[in-house]
């Protein structure tokens, strides 16, 4: 196998609203690692917490990168990706301490955690 060649396919209807496949090359995913380690480093003190559906490409950064640095790795329960609390309970049980969201779901989570602790924005 070499660098040029297909990693993974996912389906996307992207703006169009057609569905079709889009490759990502084994090129492609080691660039996404190493941007990923740059910007938020990951080592064997970490732990990842994979959240993401497995048809989502964030989502293989959420498995990889935590094994290729040997962080710890929590994979969340089914659908617990839509459920702020459930989040910030396992997060706090587990010391996550590398996470993703989306932008509305950051804000959804912010919003628990600000209710939980009484806070306000």
């Amino acid at each position: 196998m070499g660098p040029d060649d297909l990693a993974y396919l996912i389906y996307t209807s992207g703006s169009t609203g057609v569905p079709k496949g889009a490759g990502n090359t084994h090129s492609a995913v080691c660039n996404l690692f190493e941007y990923v380690q740059d910007l938020y480093p990951c080592t064997e003190v970490d732990c990842v917490l994979q959240k993401t559906a497995i048809g989502f490409d964030v989502a293989v950064w959420e498995w990889f990168l935590p094994l290729m640095s040997g962080a710890r790795l929590v994979v969340a329960k089914p659908d617990g990706h839509k459920d702020p609390s459930y989040l910030r309970s396992v997060i706090e049980q587990e010391s996550v301490t590398i996470i993703h969201f989306v932008s509305s779901m950051q804000d959804l989570f912010i919003q628990e955690i600000e209710a939980f602790n009484g806070c306000s924005s």
